[in-house]
């Protein structure tokens, strides 16, 4: 086997995924979606724009680096006038938003800048491709390690 790293690929459903990356300036926004707690998230019968507004607004104002998130909405308008209720004490910010979305039959995805907002339809056939990058050898070393168990040795 070469020295060179390999590199392990990984497909899977659309959802909320850790970053790949540690150690940015800034945060990245899935460390937004978990690290920004909202105090309290308490509608009834809203608009789900209305919602998103304010899930907005709250986001910058506890956001540590001052930005807040950007919300993209890839669907219909009339998506947006729908209703929803709910009332959550202390939820990330990123479980706001799936329930949001869930209470209203959305989807959304996490992309590097910015929540896409979408008809659900939209996200039941969309995949998505991570690469992590590996160093050389961890798959041969955890291979033999198993086939050592497995033999008895």
């Amino acid at each position: 086997m070469s020295p060179v790293s390999r590199m392990l690929i990984v497909t899977f459903a659309v959802g909320l995924t850790l970053p790949l990356h540690a150690g940015a300036p800034k945060m990245t926004l899935h460390r937004k979606l978990a690290a920004i707690v909202l105090p309290t998230l308490s509608f009834e019968e809203a608009k789900v724009k209305d919602v998103f507004e304010y899930i907005k607004r709250e986001a910058k104002r506890l956001d540590v680096d001052d930005e807040g998130i950007n919300l993209m909405f890839a669907c219909k308008a009339d998506s947006l006038e729908r209703t929803v209720s709910l009332e959550f004490t202390r939820i990330p910010l990123g479980e706001a938003i799936r329930y949001i979305c869930m209470g209203s039959d959305l989807g959304y995805r996490v992309e590097r800048h910015a929540v896409v907002i979408s008809d659900n339809t939209r996200e039941k056939d969309r995949m998505e491709m991570r690469v992590y990058h590996i160093d050389a050898g961890v798959l041969d070393t955890r291979h033999k390690q198993a086939e050592r168990e497995f033999n008895g040795d």
